[in-house]
């Protein structure tokens, strides 16, 4: 059935038991109220009880209009939903802040169930039991902390690589394969082959953005392919001022075999070894000059340069920023990559944390 059947209300699709079959209109306004427990007896010395908030939401009973396919297996889902005193499944994607809400509840009461051409409607009471998850898609919890460039390279084809920072442009596609398997969110990601393969993101915009680098956070995610972990280098970024690579930004599989590496010069290269990932993993940087550069990967503190960055003194290289290599030596990346973000600032533990969740 179209999506845009259901008429009036949010009209929003509806996952009833693991399938999206019903389409949902005129919902009243969701309540959540928040449970509290005793915390003192009622022979306290005060002779009062104390109530604290538990942290749970529950969502209160709501009426809403069920629309849904009349095809007999569609149909026979839904009577079986309505006819069953066990809970059933549900869940939907607000269609303004992208939050997907998933909650059991059972239906209870049902108003007449009548046939409109293609699609049955009824009016009914759902019932939540339970404590509700509310999951925001994991760009938009990256773009909640407010980056100064993202690119989450989730392109399905195409030669560039959308920015989702206003001002920041896209990046332009060089070799890299888009809409591949990605880091599990729902999105793509993008192959690189280990040889010719690169995303230019370089803009005066990003430059300008980027400023003298002195405090701020990168990231990207990273899956190696086979023959990937090798004496020498696989950059995943690599950002390089006018003034060489004695100014650089970049995040990387560093010559030693089992070896990652995090760089913002001048300040040297937290560096860790032991590694020998297959699968995705989150590599992350802090830094500020008038403290240390940090090294994270999954969330996890790894290293510190032991020596505060300096401040750069010079713009961009205007040929030199990219993604999946570096800049003269190349050194491809061979693998994955994905959600490669840039930050002006220093997320907290808790957000660094966040950032390598899904």
């Amino acid at each position: 059935m179209p999506s845009d059947f259901a008429q009036g209300g949010f009209g929003l699709a509806l996952t009833l038991n693991g399938t999206a079959i019903v389409y949902m209109t005129d919902l009243s306004q969701l309540r959540v109220i928040k449970q509290l427990a005793e915390i003192t007896g009622h022979d306290s010395a005060g002779g009062y009880y104390d109530a604290q908030e538990q942290g749970i939401r529950r969502l209160e009973p709501f009426d809403t209009t069920l629309i849904w396919d009349a095809l007999e297996p569609t149909h026979e889902a839904i009577v079986a939903a309505f006819a069953s005193n066990a809970p059933s499944s549900f869940s939907w994607t607000d269609p303004q802040s992208f939050e997907t809400i998933s909650f059991n509840a059972r239906i209870g009461r049902v108003g007449r169930v009548a046939q409109q051409e293609s699609a049955y409607i009824a009016h009914v009471e759902i019932r939540p039991v339970g404590k509700p998850t509310i999951v925001l898609p994991y760009y938009r919890k990256v773009l909640s902390t407010s980056p100064i460039a993202y690119w989450p390279l989730w392109d399905a084809s195409g030669s560039e690589a959308e920015s989702l920072v206003a001002g920041i442009p896209n990046g332009t596609i060089n070799g890299a394969t888009p809409g591949q398997p990605g880091i599990g969110d729902g999105e793509t990601s993008f192959y690189f082959d280990g040889s010719l393969d690169w995303v230019n993101i370089y803009s005066s915009a990003l430059s300008t953005a980027i400023g003298t680098c002195s405090v701020g956070t990168h990231m990207i995610w990273v899956k190696p392919d086979t023959g990937f972990w090798i004496t020498g280098y696989r950059r995943f970024t690599h950002l390089r001022t006018s003034a060489g690579t004695v100014e650089a930004l970049s995040l990387q599989q560093g010559y030693a075999g089992d070896r990652l590496s995090w760089e913002r010069s001048p300040g040297g290269a937290p560096t860790t070894t032991g590694n020998a990932d297959t699968d995705w993993f989150c590599m992350l940087m802090t830094w500020d000059t008038g403290d240390y550069a940090d090294g994270y990967k999954n969330g996890v503190w790894q290293a510190t340069t032991g020596t505060a960055p300096t401040a750069w003194a010079d713009p961009l290289h205007s040929t030199y920023c990219y993604i999946g290599r570096t800049a003269t030596s190349a050194e491809y990346h061979l693998g994955w990559l994905a959600h490669c973000v840039l930050w002006d600032y220093i997320l907290s533990p808790t957000q660094i944390l966040d950032m390598a969740t899904l």
